[in-house]
Parts: structure tokens; sequence; C-alpha cells
């Protein structure tokens, strides 16, 4: 059985502790509560296109020649989006419904399914609050270390979804 519920609050997920814990005893089986805030933006607007593999090499490819240069921070923002559209890409791969969810849920959500190991999710994580502080005007600690790491994963990130279309 699936269950799908659109509401507003999300304590209303505590009701299904009780639900998620019987199936989990169940081998091979798993349950996956998503709560929608229907009140929130979309990523993007439905007629908005996901990058094609071109538009983020290009883009990787920009951001290592911004580097280059000590733009590190104009860097690793072309790095995330690059990293975000191939996770995107991966999750709609595995036919998972992720293309417009919030990027916290779609890291999550590969991670559980096994699709990001922990330090893939962990660096993820990490970018993800950097990213944040980045466009949000904040001062970010970890930028140049981050930056190599969040470099290391769109590289594997990119090579999987090479994989995945082959």
């Amino acid at each position: 059985m699936v269950e799908v519920k659109v509401g507003t609050q999300t304590a209303a997920a505590e009701r299904f502790r009780d639900l998620a814990e019987t199936i989990q005893r169940q081998p091979g089986w798993r349950f996956s509560l998503v709560v929608i805030d229907p009140r929130s933006d979309e990523v993007a607007p439905l007629t908005q296109e996901l990058l094609h593999r071109k538009d983020i090499a290009d883009r990787l490819g920009r951001a290592h020649a911004l580097l280059k240069t000590g733009a590190t921070d104009a860097a690793f923002l072309l790095m995330w989006v690059s990293v975000e559209a191939l996770l995107r890409h991966i999750a709609t791969h595995a036919g998972l419904p992720l293309e417009r969810a919030p990027s916290s849920s779609l890291m999550k959500e590969l991670f559980s399914l096994g699709i990001l190991s922990r330090p893939e999710l962990e660096v993820a994580q990490r970018a993800f609050s950097i990213r944040n502080a980045l466009v949000h005007g904040f001062e970010t600690g970890g930028l140049d270390e981050t930056t190599r790491e969040l470099a290391q994963l769109a590289q594997q990130l990119l090579s999987e979804l090479d994989r995945n279309q082959e």
C-alpha cells in the first residue's frame, strides 16, 4: 500500500511512526514518507527543463577555469549547480519523482536508497550549507576544501550519469 498525504503540518508525520516500524520489519520492504508543504514554491517552474549533460559539463569546465583565476566562490556556485543537476538526473534515471524536490530532500532520499554513499552525502550537505551562506550573503568557512571535494563529487556523479545513459 502507498499512501500520499498533502498537508501543512509536519507533526502529522508522527502518526506514521508505527506504520514505518511495521513495514521495516518486513524483509526487503522500506517505508518512505515525503511531507510536502503545498504552500512552498517549487524548485523550478514545470516549464523549465533540467540542464542537459553537455550544459553540466560546460559549467564544470567554466568552474575549473574560474578556480585558476582565484574566483573560488564563483567556481563553487557553478559546481553546485552542476552537482544538483546531476543528482536530479540520477534520481530521474532511478525512477524517483524527485526532479523538482528541494535539494536537501533530494540528497537524503538518494542516500536512503543507496544511490549516494555516506561520504558523498556528507560532501553534498557541507556544500549545500556553504551554497546557502554564499547566495544569502554570508561569510563562508571551508570554501577552498569544500570546493575541492565538490569538484570530486561532480566528477563521480558525471561518470555515474554517463554509465546510466549507456
